[in-house]
């Protein structure tokens, strides 16, 4: 027999009694994983394993006292990882949590007006490095089922938490936990202030690279005329290389201007020309950026960040583009000739889209969670990218939900207000208690 959902208000005050009595201790476990210094890298240096694997066991610490077990390893790639389950939960569908412990650099301690790594509580705030990116999302989950026990309140669901140490990295973290098992529907931690992110863009990044002849720079003006036959003047790559620069742009105001996504903003579709490194190659396939402008140069390589909606196919995306930008060279008597290469995924970042249907009940169940702490929450798209395109491709839906808003990450001073954290464990709780899901089968992870 299904038991039937609770009713918003009578949850509400159930956990509104319990809450005040178990904040402090909150607010003690987030300064405890702000006190490790999870500062990650794409290749985990000993002192990061080190911080990340305290923070892991103090989260473990925490679970295992709510009755879960804890599964702690560490990935190929050498990051310490976390799976933890409800024992009690038995068999049946589960609502999994993916929050990452990791955090990027502190830009210069000095410009903070508070320790990064102390957790120092002031003016109804919890600063440090982590805070709201995203730390407190960990501890909001843990408060939430800490809430649930204290009020006597069974999640409607089994739990399952990938606690993860690589995110801002792009690791193999989710990857490992999704192969030792699945969750049915997925929360993903992140500062959304109390909105329902249902979708969020895709994200790529691509290499272009120009070749062209090196010389040295006292025969520039025999290439002048920038045609057949000046070859001895050399072929400028840099020069060149405003080619596909201004095709580039072309697209992204066409893009920007035609296509609409209904939970993003119009012309958040954009094509950022990154960095740019232009030189005289030095015949190992890699551009010399000391050789200075003494010499005309061979070589140029752009990068670039390319937000796409849930709506594009990623493959039609390089298609088009690539066909434009190749259009755009033909024209040129070089580059017709010597046409640029293309990398794509570069350094392996290729996040695709996700969206969930706001439906799906583990959206609507932590919607109308957020609505009765603050009325004026949506749902509505990630204005960036998270983790949860690695469910998604895997047929498992989810939404992205944490504490803290989202300007606050990355940032010098970077905090966490104690209200979000509060407000967002009473949501996670109820959502907890009312999210009834259906079974769907889900096929293997592309």
């Amino acid at each position: 027999m299904t038991r039937p959902a609770r009713t918003t208000d009578t949850l509400r005050s159930r956990l509104d009694a319990a809450i005040d009595d178990l904040f402090p201790a909150q607010v003690d476990l987030l300064r405890d994983l702000i006190a490790c210094r999870t500062v990650s890298s794409p290749v985990p240096t000993p002192e990061f394993v080190a911080e990340s694997t305290r923070a892991v066991d103090r989260v473990a610490e925490s679970l295992r006292s709510l009755g879960f077990t804890a599964d702690i390893w560490t990935t190929r790639s050498g990051f310490p990882v976390m799976a933890a389950r409800d024992k009690a939960a038995g068999p049946g569908l589960v609502i999994g949590f993916n929050g990452h412990l990791d955090v990027v650099p502190i830009e210069d301690p000095a410009r903070w007006s508070h320790d990064p790594w102390d957790g120092t509580v002031a003016d109804g705030r919890v600063h440090g490095r982590g805070a709201c990116d995203t730390k407190g999302a960990v501890v909001a989950m843990i408060g939430a089922l800490r809430l649930l026990r204290a009020a006597g309140i069974e999640p409607a669901t089994g739990l399952l938490l990938h606690i993860v140490t690589d995110e801002e990295v792009a690791g193999d973290c989710t990857d490992e936990c999704l192969a030792r098992g699945r969750p049915d529907a997925v929360i993903i931690g992140e500062p959304s202030a109390l909105d329902v992110w249902i979708a969020e863009p895709g994200l790529e990044h691509l290499r272009i690279e120009v070749d062209g002849i090196a010389t040295h720079a006292l025969n520039r003006w025999r290439a002048l005329p920038d045609a057949p036959g000046s070859e001895a003047g050399g072929v400028n790559a840099i020069d060149k290389a405003t080619v596909v620069i201004e095709a580039i742009r072309e697209i992204e105001r066409a893009w920007t201007r035609d296509l609409r996504y209904r939970l993003l903003p119009p012309g958040f579709n954009t094509i950022n020309l990154g960095a740019i490194v232009g030189g005289k190659s030095s015949g190992r396939n890699e551009i010399n950026v000391a050789s200075g402008p003494g010499s005309v140069p061979d070589r140029c390589a752009l990068e670039y960040n390319i937000w796409y909606y849930p709506s594009q196919s990623l493959r039609s995306l390089k298609a088009e583009l690539e066909a434009r930008v190749l259009e755009a060279c033909a024209r040129d008597w070089w580059l017709a000739d010597n046409p640029p290469r293309f990398t794509w995924a570069l350094r392996g970042l290729t996040n695709p889209p996700a969206e969930t249907d706001p439906a799906h009940p583990l959206a609507a169940a932590l919607l109308a969670a957020a609505q009765a702490i603050a009325p004026g929450s949506t749902a509505t798209a990630m204005q960036g990218a998270s983790l949860l395109p690695w469910y998604t491709r895997c047929g498992i839906p989810g939404v992205i939900f944490g504490p803290g808003d989202v300007a606050q990450a990355h940032g010098v001073d970077e905090y966490l207000a104690l209200d979000s954290l509060r407000e967002t464990t009473l949501a996670l709780a109820m959502a907890l208690a009312n999210a009834r899901l259906k079974e769907v089968p889900s096929p293997d992870c592309g």
